[in-house]
């Protein structure tokens, strides 16, 4: 099983900082450091994840549902047995992002560019 991101993660930033200008550059390097957070908590729990997925995939048991309802009761399912784990990713995530969102350091990276 593979637990992450399954294809590039794109940022979208206002047009009203154009391609290239310095305000754009900070902004894109701010939101790409969130970014590569939320991707070191993914990976800080991936193996976790995992076996809890396939702990909980062992303990479904077999039934006659229609494909649809199959498919939503096998992922919630997985959903209620990752909940804990999903949380302590997310709360790893908010910590580390909440560092990086103070007051000083959007002073800091505004420092840098001219036209804001």
């Amino acid at each position: 099983m593979d637990v992450g991101f399954s294809g590039p993660i794109e940022v979208t930033i206002s047009s009203r900082y154009f391609l290239g200008s310095c305000e754009y550059e900070s902004i894109r390097s701010h939101e790409f450091r969130h970014v590569d957070i939320m991707r070191k908590s993914v990976t800080a729990y991936r193996d976790e994840m995992a076996a809890v997925v396939a702990s909980s995939v062992a303990t479904l048991s077999e039934y006659t549902f229609t494909l649809p309802d199959a498919q939503r009761r096998i992922l919630d399912h997985i959903q209620m047995s990752t909940r804990s784990v999903f949380d302590k990713m997310m709360r790893m995530s908010v910590e580390q992002n909440a560092a990086l969102d103070t007051p000083e350091n959007y002073r800091r990276e505004q420092a840098v560019c001219s036209n804001w």
